[in-house]
């Protein structure tokens, strides 16, 4: 290696130890093994074995992550380093994410020009310049898989990563740091910028979900006014407009869970996300919603199926959250649920005072009834009569290209919601995938 490269990489080693804004980037596996390479090929020591076990780990770490993360490039360093800017929470990105171009000329905006030089500099090492591996580093520095379609409904990271790559091949170190202004003000930061769907877990927080169902409302047949009163109290939410928790009630099948999903895959360019809370972490609540409160985006938490026996009491933390807490809801946070149920609590006949039991029977009906009431908007989802059930299924049977005389087509669906012994847009659907196998 000549002085003048083996200097270089001595340089780029003690700069990247520099790093401020995003100095959590050095706590990467990944990144840190990088380093202790860049040590080892930069010093006198002749431990060829040891370095040559880094770079082998460094090249090992990238391909799985290439597999388990869809990343696809002409350089497997390249696109991991920039996923990691991409999906990076600092003050930087949190204050982009608010104030977008507002940031620009300030402390913050300094310190991460300050540190885009140093990453563009990672960015650039050539990892043939590292250790001399025969064909490995071309292997990196070129990798593609082979006949493997990336639908990008299953990698909803890349297309938004695909933003700065070009920036970090061929921008100046101020065009870059702008370009991260303006995609954490886009996209949001953290995992919030990466993904539109999240569950939470136990331990993990906020859990990206990587293959969302891709529901979209032009999918939805029938159920029009419904959709329109959950369409404008959305978009009045996205507008920042005062908007009304909202309790989606009906029979099963009808595409109540749907119409949700569907409003984030049609919103999430305006900033829309969804966390999915199940009702056995309705205690959790509060622990949910305030890591979101600092986001500039807005999130609908989705509560589906949601109903109580008469003997839960996890009801009243969502009550609390929604009214009558001490810790008020956040402003970028509503809660859409779903329910058969429509006071979502079992009521007895002892409740109302028809069995004996609690003197004040009323009051514990009361309290019992008054979680329905804290949802500002309350749609009722039927199942459709025999002509809007027709209509579903005319509506799904062409939007599928199935070319069958109307006649036949609504004789076999009638004769598939009788066997089937229900009616619903549920019904509808499964009746199409039904003749989609065998036609």
């Amino acid at each position: 290696m000549h002085n003048s490269s083996w200097q270089n990489l001595r340089e780029i080693y003690d700069e990247s130890g520099r790093l401020l804004i995003f100095r959590s980037l050095l706590q990467d596996k990944t990144v840190s093994r990088l380093r202790c390479l860049l040590f080892l090929a930069s010093s006198d020591q002749k431990d060829a074995n040891q370095k040559e076990k880094v770079f082998f780990d460094i090249c090992a770490d990238l391909v799985n992550i290439a597999e388990q993360q869809r990343l696809e490039g002409s350089n497997l360093w390249h696109s991991y380093l920039v996923k990691l800017i991409a999906e990076n929470e600092n003050p930087f990105s949190r204050t982009c994410a608010r104030h977008g171009r507002e940031i620009s000329g300030s402390s913050l905006f300094q310190g991460a020009l300050h540190d885009v030089c140093i990453i563009k500099k990672l960015y650039h090492l050539s990892f043939a310049d590292l250790f001399s591996a025969g064909e490995i580093s071309p292997l990196i520095e070129n990798f593609h898989v082979r006949n493997v379609s990336l639908d990008d409904t299953k990698r909803p990271c890349l297309s938004k990563m695909e933003v700065l790559n070009d920036f970090f091949a061929g921008s100046s170190e101020e065009d870059l740091a702008l370009a991260l202004v303006d995609f954490y003000h886009k996209f949001g930061c953290g995992v919030v910028g990466m993904f539109d769907f999240f569950r939470w877990e136990e331990g993990r927080g906020l859990v990206g979900v990587c293959h969302p169902d891709p529901v979209r409302l032009a999918d939805l047949i029938g159920y029009q006014w419904q959709k329109e009163i959950i369409i404008k109290n959305t978009e009045a939410f996205i507008e920042g407009k005062k908007a009304n928790n909202l309790l989606l009630y009906g029979d099963r099948g009808t595409g109540k869970s749907s119409t949700i999903k569907a409003l984030v895959n049609e919103y999430s360019a305006r900033g829309l996300r969804l966390v999915e809370v199940s009702r056995h972490q309705l205690h959790r609540l509060l622990e949910i919603v305030r890591p979101i409160r600092d986001y500039a985006q807005k999130f609908i938490i989705f509560i589906d199926d949601l109903s109580f026996e008469g003997a839960e009491t996890d009801y009243k933390f969502l009550k609390a959250l929604m009214e009558g807490g001490v810790e008020v809801m956040p402003d970028n946070v509503l809660i859409y649920a779903t329910s058969n149920r429509r006071h979502l609590v079992q009521e007895t006949w002892q409740d109302r005072g028809e069995a004996g039991g609690e003197i004040h029977a009323s009051d514990s009906l009361a309290e019992k009834l008054s979680l329905s009431d804290r949802f500002g908007l309350t749609v009722t989802f039927t199942s459709p009569d025999q002509e809007e059930y027709l209509s579903i299924v005319e509506g799904l049977a062409k939007k599928q290209g199935i070319d069958l005389p109307v006649s036949e087509l609504k004789e076999r669906a009638i004769e598939w919601e009788r066997w089937h012994n229900a009616r619903s847009g549920r019904t509808a659907q499964q009746f199409i995938n039904h003749l989609l196998s065998t036609l």
